[in-house]
C-alpha cells in the first residue's frame, strides 16, 4: 500500500492563489469559505471551497495547484466543481440500447396497426382508396416505412398522425367530387326594330 503523500507547507499556503482560480471562472460572489486541502501527489495538491451559487448547492470549487521540486513558485493546473454530500446530481447514463425493451418498438407498431391508425377503424372501412395511393401521404423513415406513414392533408381526421399504407379517409387526393353542371342561362333577346318613346 503506498503511503499518503506527506503535507506540503508551500503548496497549503497557497490558499489565495487558489481562490482566485476559482474567482476567475466562477460566478460573481460564487467561491466561499475555503474548506480545507488535499495533497494528491508529491508537490501537488486540491484546494476546496464552497460554491454559493444557488443552483450547484452541494458543490463546491476543486482547484489544483503544484510546484516543481526545490521551488516556492505555486502553479495553478485547473479549477472545476466537483459535487460534494448532498450534492444534486443527474442520474447515471444508460446506453441507447438498454433503454428501449426488446419489442417496443414492435408493440407500437401493431398498437397503431391495430387501432384509429390502421385499416379496420371506421373511417378507414367507408375510404374510397388506401392511404398509400393518396398525394398527402409521407412515408416515414426506417423499418416501419413499410408498414407506415402520416397524412399531411389538413381536410383528413388523420392530419399529423401515423396512418398505416392501407388506411383511408374520405380526404383522399383522388377522391372525385361530384360536380353540378351549371345552369346554362339563355342570351337576353333584343327588339331591335321597337323604338322608345323620346
Amino acid at each position: 500500500m503506498t503511503a499518503a503523500p506527506k503535507t506540503d507547507p508551500t503548496l497549503r499556503a497557497a490558499v489565495d492563489t487558489a481562490r482566485e482560480a476559482a474567482v476567475s471562472i466562477a460566478e460573481s460572489g460564487a467561491v466561499g469559505e475555503h474548506l480545507g486541502m488535499e495533497m494528491v501527489e508529491e508537490r501537488l495538491a486540491t484546494h476546496y471551497f464552497t460554491c454559493t451559487a444557488r443552483s450547484y448547492l452541494g458543490w463546491r470549487w476543486a482547484v489544483s495547484v503544484a510546484r516543481v521540486s526545490r521551488s516556492k513558485l505555486v502553479t495553478v493546473c485547473e479549477a472545476n466543481l466537483v459535487p460534494g454530500e448532498g450534492a444534486l446530481l443527474s442520474p447515471d447514463w444508460v446506453p441507447y440500447a438498454e433503454r428501449l425493451a426488446p419489442g417496443g418498438r414492435e408493440s407500437a407498431a401493431q398498437r397503431w396497426y391495430d387501432g384509429d391508425s390502421g385499416p379496420n377503424a371506421a373511417v378507414a372501412a367507408k375510404a374510397p382508396a388506401p392511404c398509400s395511393t393518396c398525394g398527402f401521404f409521407v412515408p416515414m423513415a426506417g423499418a416501419l416505412r413499410s408498414v407506415f406513414g402520416v397524412c399531411a392533408n389538413e381536410w383528413s381526421p388523420s392530419d399529423a398522425r401515423v396512418v398505416s399504407l392501407d388506411h383511408g379517409c374520405g380526404a383522399h387526393s383522388e377522391v372525385d367530387v361530384d360536380l353540378h353542371t351549371a345552369e346554362r342561362i339563355a342570351p337576353p333577346i333584343l327588339d331591335d326594330f321597337e323604338l322608345d318613346p323620346v
